[in-house]
């Protein structure tokens, strides 16, 4: 339900540090919500698995960083 409430609207999406344990918790999910929503950003940070499917190319940053060092510097 919450996902519904955010089409349409700018959000910004950090993914920090979701690996392939449980892909379909977090990281499809995020990846949906960033491609179905035109207006969201997804941030991707993760110091291995940071790469991006073709179609979050425009939608998307990957930062290959490990999530802690990273929230350290911002």
């Amino acid at each position: 339900a919450w996902m519904q409430k955010t089409l349409n609207k700018k959000i910004c999406i950090v993914a920090l540090g979701e690996g392939l344990k449980y892909p379909s918790v977090i990281r499809w999910p995020f990846e949906k919500m960033a491609f179905i929503n035109q207006k969201s950003v997804l941030f991707r940070v993760h110091s291995k698995l940071y790469q991006l499917t073709e179609e979050l190319k425009e939608l998307a940053h990957s930062i290959p960083m490990d999530p802690i060092t990273f929230l350290k510097n911002v």
